[in-house]
């Protein structure tokens, strides 16, 4: 089957292009010496991973957040808002309990719980991380865009 050039296939076309620019999937921070980057959406969260300096995702860490599919997609804003979800770290040592699966069904048992909050101006977030859910602080991350 070929595809037949028709007025309303192309503004079909035009506005599929518009709808993928609006995405925010080119989107990321710098988190101390690091860089956090927005990279898919996957069962309504928000999937962000660390940026090796020769921009590869670690394969050690993938932070799931809820809620986030349609800011992905550029159909909701970032903030003000908080998003709660995990942090996954696949080659840590210290065990936090059961085997766990990601939402891609890639297992862990490595996790930190994790809250993001974004202000009014989405560029910068703060991320608590809470090492495999006990109640204690590990770490805040103030996150300034990229540049």
């Amino acid at each position: 089957m070929f595809f037949k050039k028709t007025t309303a296939n192309m503004a079909c076309l035009a506005a599929c292009v518009s709808i993928a620019s609006m995405a925010h999937a080119d989107t990321w921070w710098e988190v101390g010496d690091q860089t956090l980057y927005f990279e898919d959406a996957k069962d309504g969260m928000g999937v962000f991973v660390y940026l090796t300096p020769a921009n590869v995702a670690n394969p050690n860490f993938k932070l799931f957040l809820d809620e986030m599919e349609e800011v992905y997609y550029g159909r909701q804003d970032f903030g003000p808002a908080t998003y709660t979800g995990y942090m996954a770290n696949y080659a840590a040592e210290q065990d936090c309990g059961p085997t766990r699966y990601d939402a891609y069904g890639e297992p862990y048992s490595n996790w930190s719980t994790a809250r993001m909050t974004f202000g009014a101006d989405w560029r910068y977030f703060t991320l608590t991380l809470d090492d495999c859910g006990k109640g204690q602080y590990v770490e805040t991350l103030d996150g300034t865009p990229g540049k």
